[in-house]
């Protein structure tokens, strides 16, 4: 989609000028989360994303449940390689954010990050059990470092997009653009819609269900990476930072043209450490 790149790109610009470490940190939140929609298919919601657990990122997958009224479209949904770097990114973001502010804000980016990560070994030090994250996992900073309260909602960057990019509601049409795309690609009518959370009573994953949430994953996930490779133009990588993460940085002032391809996490980890 032209839209879709246009957009990337002007929220990747927007991040890569940003001089300020709140400013850095807010276009770094919108970038992502907008990756996220796109990869995940997750409906346009006040509260995208909400929790930071419901990340299982050593699985490459992330619970969804995007209604008011809960029912077959809460479901897991496999993160492509593009989208788990992107995500990966974010966290590193947080960490050193949480440096850099005090307080509640430090609190709220620190835990976050803690959740965001790829380590399957137990944490060494414990998780604040009293952290509640009513900002949700994308959230945005005021001026002065403390935590915003307006939410980062579907809306919300609707309108920051719309300000960059005069195209209007681009959330609102990304479930269809993926699964048009999905269906022209080769996945069922039956994978797509699990996929999107639309199988009431006879679900894909219900009890009387032989496929699992990993089978699925399976079939799909290579298609949505496809996709957001053709989608976001992922095959050129700029040590300044402006182009897609899924890479190793070359040296400065040099250009390297790589494939787009999904990496093991080890080179994630490796690539943003």
């Amino acid at each position: 989609s032209v839209e879709i790149q246009k957009i990337v790109r002007s929220l990747e610009k927007e991040y890569a000028s940003a001089s300020e470490p709140v400013a850095r940190h807010n276009s770094l939140a919108r970038l992502v989360l907008f990756i996220l929609l796109i990869a995940t298919g997750h409906r346009r919601s006040v509260s995208p994303f909400p929790f930071p657990w419901d990340f299982s990122l050593p699985d490459r997958l992330v619970f969804i449940c995007d209604k008011l009224i809960t029912g077959s479209e809460a479901r897991f949904v496999p993160l492509p390689g593009i989208a788990l770097a992107y995500l990966q990114r974010y966290a590193k973001g947080l960490r050193q954010i949480s440096r850099l502010v005090q307080g509640e804000a430090r609190s709220y980016a620190e835990q976050t990050a803690s959740f965001l990560s790829f380590d399957t070994a137990p944490p060494k030090s414990s998780r604040l059990a009293n952290f509640h994250p009513s900002a949700g996992v994308f959230f945005l900073l005021e001026p002065d470092g403390t935590l915003s309260r307006k939410k980062l909602t579907t809306g919300a960057l609707d309108v920051h997009i719309e300000q960059l990019t005069n195209i209007r509601q681009p959330t609102a049409k990304l479930r269809s653009l993926m699964a048009q795309q999905l269906w022209e690609k080769g996945c069922s009518g039956r994978v797509v819609q699990a996929f999107l959370g639309h199988q009431p009573e006879m679900h894909v994953h219900g009890a009387a269900s032989t496929w699992s949430v990993l089978d699925i994953a399976e079939q799909i996930t290579p298609v949505v990476q496809k996709i957001l490779v053709e989608w976001l133009q992922c095959r050129e990588s700029i040590r300044s930072g402006t182009g897609c993460p899924c890479f190793e940085r070359p040296a400065p002032a040099e250009r390297t043209w790589y494939p787009c391809t999904s990496p093991p996490v080890s080179e994630l980890e490796a690539a943003t450490a």
